[in-house]
């Protein structure tokens, strides 16, 4: 395997007009990943949390693109500050560890079980099987 490119500016065999349509293509396919993403974590999570109250599909807002200080382009599930019920996403896609509450109001109390969150591995199922929409944007994007 060749160098790895972190930057369009590295590919010095195209030219810049090339690297621009490179550069929308690779945000066109996180868009795209990021919207199958989204519909895989409804379906897993409605046969996943079939005892849950309500709906779950404002969830899939917390499944975003982020783009780090060094300019790479990452798909999360972490919300943002923007949409604050956006943050809970991470709970279901990472779950949560068992909790059991043993105080109320700083007094011991008969342990009471709060459960836990299963994960969902909507996340990485999706994003282990993406290279070819990748590939597929950015061949179209050197073809022209």
């Amino acid at each position: 395997m060749g160098k790895l490119i972190y930057n369009t500016e590295e590919l010095e065999t195209f030219n810049r007009e090339t690297r621009e349509r490179i550069n929308k293509a690779v945000v066109a396919s996180a868009i795209r990943i990021r919207d199958i993403i989204r519909s895989t974590f409804i379906s897993d999570a409605s046969s996943l949390y079939k005892t849950h109250k309500g709906d779950i599909s404002h969830l899939t807002s917390g499944i975003m693109i982020g783009k780090d200080q060094g300019g790479s382009i990452k798909v999360h599930a972490m919300g943002s500050r923007e949409d604050s019920s956006s943050y809970k996403t991470r709970f279901f896609v990472g779950g949560t560890r068992y909790r059991r509450q043993t105080k109320r109001l700083g007094k011991s109390i008969k342990p009471f079980t709060k459960g836990f969150i299963k994960a969902t591995d909507s996340l990485m199922k999706v994003v282990d099987t993406s290279e070819p929409i990748l590939i597929n944007y950015i061949k179209r994007a050197i073809d022209g």
